[in-house]
């Protein structure tokens, strides 16, 4: 059985609350707000599998209401966050999403070597949908 796998009930345009968890990534950069996401998407982490990247360093950062993986972060990293909505169909309503915003913060970071003590590092950004 793969690590990613398909959804019972595919996700298209369909908007339900995001909870960042407690100390993940997620929650740092959107100040511990929910968030209202539209996923696009007809695959998730296997629920039975997901232990897996705790192995990796992966670590939860949101979830749906039923519990569902909605993004993960690789600790350590100034900012390597998959998500399972996307974050950049906000500038289509003319917001400018947190998780946009601390991309670019994390980046201009990394550029200046300030997030990475004086070193320069790639900087990623994977989406899950």
């Amino acid at each position: 059985m793969p690590l990613v796998s398909a959804l019972i009930c595919a996700l298209f345009d369909q908007t339900d609350p995001v909870l960042p968890e407690p100390g993940g990534a997620i929650e740092t950069i959107c100040g511990g707000k929910a968030l209202q996401e539209t996923c696009r998407c007809s695959f998730g982490i296997n629920p039975n599998y997901a232990n897996l990247f705790y192995c990796a360093n992966f670590r939860v950062a949101a979830r749906d209401p039923d519990g569902a993986v909605r993004a993960m972060a690789l600790e350590g990293h100034p900012f390597f966050i998959g998500t399972a909505f996307q974050p950049e169909r906000a500038a289509l309503e003319g917001r400018r999403h947190p998780v946009i915003a601390g991309f670019i913060g994390a980046a201009a970071g990394c550029v200046s070597g300030s997030a990475t003590n004086g070193r320069s590092m790639p900087v990623r950004s994977v989406l899950l949908a």
